[in-house]
């Protein structure tokens, strides 16, 4: 996280050991805003798991991001709240940016 420049923009690592449960269930979600003092409307999930990462943020309603360096098809159901897609994760930083504030 460090060497891809994200930790200005990290609160929490958490992990589902700690939390008690597991993507995508919301309450991982639920524990790491808890943790944070954060709300889903001031976060963005990073994952590369369409069914745990991605599914799981719908789940909790926050945003995502989807790593997918293989560049695989995004299912084609409709979702709620935004999924941005990126191939390398240099692209993440310029993306957080235009998205959330630095703290």
């Amino acid at each position: 996280m460090k060497s891809a420049g994200l930790l200005d923009y990290m609160d929490e690592v958490v992990l589902s050991e700690a939390a008690g449960a597991s993507k995508p269930s919301p309450d991982i979600f639920r524990y790491a805003f808890s943790l944070s003092q954060s709300r889903p409307s001031e976060v963005i999930f990073i994952g590369d798991s369409w069914d745990a990462d991605i599914i799981g943020a719908q789940n909790a309603r926050i945003p995502s991001i989807w790593y997918n360096p293989q560049g695989l098809p995004k299912p084609s159901e409709s979702y709620r709240y935004p999924i941005y897609e990126i191939k390398h994760l240099l692209e993440i930083p310029p993306l957080l940016r235009s998205l959330l504030p630095i703290r």
